[in-house]
């Protein structure tokens, strides 16, 4: 069976508490920004960096997510121009980002974490706030930009989200993409909000995928159209044997989804389940009905 990671939602807690009190030990205060690199594929770093996203949120910080995969100028651009206090790295990335000094203060959530047992706790996280963003586009028809939500902004997305999808405390929902990416990262954190189970599939390939909705009954997760062209190039006895029928929506996002895959998509797993998103960081448009007539909507 694939590795997956269920979040602990106790254990997130008591974590971002600690982080939140190292955080304020750190001289960090209200409207400043911290960074935090996400997991990679191991997996490893998505605990922590949910608890530091929650810590930030507590303490109304903005928080901007930090994809892994990112070039050290880009991460360079978006400390700098998100005027980021602390950069929070997971172990294995702690090493080519301090070899340069063109950064703000950077630690590792273990440092961190260890700097917190010489700190008070910090405040507790109300489960419905989802805190203030900072976002980097993806940069596809120019230089990339930063995108700024506030708290107040960040809850009427998530508001979106859970309205549109009808999310609630009953659904699972299964993360397969870095929680950096602002389309993932916008739907843990709504349906955490509402206490919906999330469920982490570090490592991803197609058949892990489909064993992984069928352990979990995962009722909805956010796939992007490459994933789902890896999905379709399945053996037919695989797809065959794929249990879709836990699932009630199947969100495409990040880029254009073609007329053939989607509509191959939408047979194999069932009429009525699959809706697209698009322009997530830069404002959220959803397409809950119109996917089902319509020749293509993402991208």
């Amino acid at each position: 069976m694939p590795h997956t990671l269920l979040l602990d939602e106790s254990d997130i807690a008591a974590t971002a508490r600690r982080f939140g009190g190292a955080l304020l030990a750190l001289g960090l205060k209200k409207g400043d920004c911290v960074a935090a690199m996400a997991s990679g594929p191991d997996g490893e770093g998505v605990a922590p960096f949910v608890a530091a996203r929650d810590a930030a949120a507590a303490l109304g910080l903005y928080f901007a997510p930090v994809d892994a995969d990112l070039a050290l100028p880009e991460v360079a651009y978006l400390v700098a121009r998100s005027r980021t206090k602390v950069l929070l790295v997971g172990g294995g990335s702690a090493t080519h980002v301090l070899s340069t000094s063109r950064w703000p203060r950077v630690m590792t959530y273990g440092e961190l974490d260890r700097l917190a047992y010489k700190a008070e706790l910090g405040p507790a996280k109300p489960r419905a706030l989802v805190g203030a963003t900072v976002l980097l586009t993806s940069g596809t028809t120019g230089p990339a930009q930063l995108c700024l939500y506030t708290a107040e902004q960040e809850s009427r997305r998530a508001a979106e989200l859970l309205g549109t999808y009808g999310i609630n405390a009953a659904d699972v929902h299964l993360v397969s993409s870095s929680l950096a990416h602002s389309v993932p990262d916008l739907f843990v954190r709504a349906c955490r909000a509402v206490g919906a189970s999330t469920v982490v599939l570090p490592q991803v390939n197609a058949e892990d995928f489909l064993a992984a909705v069928a352990r979990h009954r995962a009722t909805l997760f956010v796939l992007g159209p490459k994933q789902v062209e890896r999905l379709l190039a399945l053996p037919d006895t695989v797809r065959a044997r794929a249990d879709w029928s836990s699932v009630r929506a199947v969100i495409v996002a990040g880029a254009p989804f073609g007329r053939d895959p989607r509509r191959r998509f939408r047979e194999w797993i069932g009429s009525g389940k699959l809706r697209e998103l698009d322009g997530a960081a830069e404002g959220t448009t959803s397409y809950p009905a119109e996917v089902e007539r319509a020749h293509a909507a993402v991208g």
